[in-house]
Order: structure tokens, then C-alpha cells, then sequence
């Protein structure tokens, strides 16, 4: 489960630590970084930018309970 901002976010960000607190763990490399589950299955892997960000392509499902202001 992730936690979002509520707002207009072009970039959401993650963090390293819920990531961890879920049960999940985090390895940095040079040119990118992967989140395994605790059986050490692969969920998702972010390519490292120029610039130094970790970014990841991601599809999500829209929350349950809220409607989109229009």
C-alpha cells in the first residue's frame, strides 16, 4: 500500500523508509535501484537519471472513496 498526496503531482515521491517499514527492501546501484518483497521477489526497479533521481514508470489503479474535482 502507498500513501499519496492529494494535489496536483507530476512527480510523486517515495519513501525509502515506508518502503522498508512495509517489509520491503531497497538496493541502490549506479544506475538503478530495485524493491524486493520479503521472499525477495522483485516488485518494482527505478532506472537512475542523469541527474541522479531514481524514476520508475508506473500504472495506478485509482483510490476507492474519492470522487475527482472537476
Amino acid at each position: 500500500s502507498s500513501v499519496f498526496q492529494i494535489a496536483a503531482v507530476t512527480r510523486p515521491l517515495m519513501s525509502v523508509g515506508k518502503i522498508c517499514d512495509e517489509g520491503h527492501e531497497v538496493i541502490f546501484r549506479a544506475d538503478m535501484a530495485v524493491v524486493n518483497d520479503s521472499s525477495g521477489s522483485e516488485i518494482c526497479r527505478f532506472t537512475r537519471s542523469h541527474g541522479g533521481l531514481y524514476l520508475a514508470k508506473m500504472k495506478l489503479r485509482a483510490p476507492t472513496g474519492f470522487s475527482r474535482p472537476e
